[in-house]
């Protein structure tokens, strides 16, 4: 899709799914956890640049101009002149990663399974399903606080430049980079320079919450 917009990549809510059972021993329904997911959604955009997959450089000046745009991505923090969607895709995958890990590590960290287990309803004038509906109102709760702690972790990475996702945009870009100065080679274009920008450090994409600010 061809538009300015910024490619980005967005947190979706937990969704945390129960039932419950019968202790028939002690009397109560027991709240059990059936499924939960969490993550986080990609968009790509084509933005105003010219993507030398589709569009190679025809002339010199234009593959001196595609390699300098794509050597600077990591170190200007933005997407130049020319670009890839899979750079693109590369950097916010790397955002995507970092949303699952934190998911994963305050999931633990706030105990929420073993909290929701926990929590039980007296049988007597309770039925099933009015047991599960007042577990679900149980689990909402948790819901946002998982949802707000793991927000609120994601801010605190850096993205700007020369940072982990651009590092792993510029190792994507560095590909095709590379099959440029090759044509340039083999047309005989000499100024068109041969080296690729070495990507800076990528993984792990995320560390383990709670991230100290810088």
């Amino acid at each position: 899709m061809e538009t300015a917009d910024a490619c980005s990549t967005t947190k979706t809510r937990p969704k945390i799914c129960v039932t419950v059972c019968r202790d028939e021993v002690e009397d109560v329904w027991r709240c059990r956890v059936a499924s939960a997911s969490a993550g986080a959604k990609i968009t790509i955009h084509r933005d105003n640049f010219r993507d030398p997959l589709l569009h190679p450089p025809t002339t010199e000046e234009e593959a001196i101009d595609a390699v300098n745009a794509m050597n600077g991505y990591q170190a200007r923090g933005k997407v130049g002149t020319w670009h890839t969607p899979a750079a693109s895709l590369a950097h916010e995958e790397h955002h995507r990663r970092k949303f699952e890990e934190a998911f994963k590590f305050y999931w633990k960290e706030l105990n929420i399974q073993e909290e929701l287990e926990s929590k039980t309803i007296p049988c007597l004038g309770m039925n099933m399903d009015n047991a599960i509906h007042f577990m679900e109102q149980f689990a909402l709760g948790f819901e946002s606080d998982l949802s707000d702690q793991v927000e609120n972790c994601i801010k605190r990475f850096p993205d700007e430049t020369n940072t982990r996702p651009y590092c792993a945009g510029q190792k994507s870009l560095n590909e095709v980079t590379l099959q440029i100065i090759a044509q340039a080679k083999t047309n005989g274009w000499s100024r068109v320079p041969d080296q690729v920008t070495e990507p800076g450090a990528i993984e792990p994409p995320c560390f383990k919450p709670p991230v100290n600010e810088g």
